[in-house]
């Protein structure tokens, strides 16, 4: 039983991140970045924003993730976006 619960822990520690952390939606990024919420998402989608939490069809970025990524020079965060794979 214990090793469920070790399990399960380690699943839900993104969601459990995102219950103590400060937490930016769409429009929260696209006013600090000064682009449309269209351009949000698809920058998410082609890996140039930090890898979101989903929380059912919410997407949200952690506070400090966010900050550190800009203060890192917006690095992406997977190596091809989806375009490039294809």
């Amino acid at each position: 039983m214990h090793t469920q619960d070790v399990t399960a822990g380690a699943k839900s520690g993104k969601a459990d991140r995102a219950q103590r952390e400060p937490m930016l939606g769409v429009k929260d990024i696209a006013r600090r970045l000064l682009v449309d919420v269209r351009t949000v998402h698809r920058m998410k989608d082609d890996g140039r924003l930090p890898q979101p939490i989903k929380l059912g069809r919410m997407v949200r970025w952690c506070a400090d993730e966010f900050e550190a990524w800009i203060a890192a020079g917006c690095p992406r965060s997977r190596n091809a976006s989806r375009k490039e794979r294809e």
